[in-house]
């Protein structure tokens, strides 16, 4: 069941897979965090698990970010999506990383994924 989530001008559906906290800036605490992320995100998981033939879990381990700890990440750009709740930098244990991103551009080219706005991939997470 989803839970309801208070952000900024309006309340919006939660999600099935995902907690508010999850989101939260590892800095200040605070949370923004655009529903469409939150569609995007659980789209992800639904088209990996089908790829995969298993639930294919997805962790959370950068969403938003206030300004002062986007200052303290290497190489993040000052204009960075986190700091608007719009980006999570995510990973699973499931498969490779290699094979994750592959999944999730597929998925975009086939227009699965409509509201991707950048996919980035790292040594151990996709962004």
């Amino acid at each position: 069941m989803s839970e309801k989530w208070w952000l900024g001008g309006g309340i919006m559906e939660g999600s099935k897979h995902f907690s508010l906290d999850e989101f939260r800036c590892r800095h200040c605490g605070q949370v923004k965090l655009d529903e469409r992320l939150l569609v995007l995100l659980e789209r992800v998981r639904s088209y990996v698990s089908e790829k995969v033939g298993e639930e294919v879990p997805i962790i959370i381990s950068s969403g938003y970010r206030c300004e002062e700890h986007n200052k303290m990440i290497k190489n993040s750009s000052p204009d960075s999506k986190h700091c608007l709740g719009q980006a999570a930098d995510i990973f699973q244990r499931k498969i490779s990383n290699q094979m994750f991103y592959a999944y999730i551009k597929e998925a975009f080219t086939m227009g699965i994924l409509p509201g991707l706005g950048g996919l980035g991939k790292y040594k151990n997470y996709v962004s």
